[in-house]
């Protein structure tokens, strides 16, 4: 049997995981930008905001994801520790699909070496689909939800949220995509201005209008 094809992986993961999680993944991700530079900026000097923003993002967007899907009954949440018990993560299952989300640079940078990615790649992954006879009903896809970019000081935004399929030595991606390319809605969600900022700036416009009609 050939294995899948990039489309393919797509494919399964499109149906297996709803497009309503995909979406609340994807405004999770958004919204988890906006309060960690709120919170890092409300609370601490700017040293210590730059230095904290992308620990304060991780751990607001590891809460957020666990609490936005919780509500789906057909989604398994969990947190996980890692390999030496000292630190957690979350995984969201979705019928054969399972996923975790991590941070980098730039869409194709490959996520850091971790054991649980490698194993959780080595178990769920490509390999399964290049056996001489189908995959089992329960075998499943491993997808990272790759957001970033990991540095560039305090961001207010995401500039990409891609969907990667790791290869089984977490090495290479074999397919990505990007969330904000799906759903072009997201983008006008990302630069769309609160209401409480344009209305808290139009007494001022006006204002100044009137300074300069009395001035003239």
């Amino acid at each position: 049997m050939e294995p899948l094809s990039p489309t393919e992986l797509r494919q399964i993961f499109l149906n297996d995981v709803p497009e309503a999680v995909l979406l609340d993944t994807a405004r999770c991700v958004i919204r988890t930008y906006a309060d960690a530079l709120k919170h890092c900026r409300d609370n601490f000097p700017g040293p210590e905001a730059h230095d904290l923003y992308p620990i304060e993002r991780r751990a607001m967007l590891e809460r957020n994801w666990r609490g936005r899907l919780s509500r789906y009954s057909n989604i398994e949440v969990s947190v996980q520790p890692n390999a030496s018990g000292n630190c957690f993560h979350t995984e969201v299952k979705a019928g054969r699909v399972v996923m975790t989300v991590s941070a980098v640079e730039a869409p194709g940078d490959i996520v850091r070496e971790a054991v649980f990615r490698k194993s959780l790649a080595q178990e769920s992954q490509l390999e399964m689909f290049m056996e001489p006879e189908p995959p089992p009903d329960d075998s499943m896809l491993y997808a990272l939800l790759l957001h970033g970019p990991l540095g560039g000081g305090l961001l207010a935004s995401p500039a990409f949220i891609h969907i990667a399929f790791p290869g089984r030595d977490c090495d290479k991606y074999i397919d990505r995509f990007n969330l904000l390319d799906y759903y072009p809605l997201l983008h006008a969600e990302m630069t769309k201005q609160p209401a409480a900022e344009i209305e808290r700036k139009k007494p001022v416009l006006r204002r100044i209008r009137k300074d300069k009609q009395a001035a003239e």
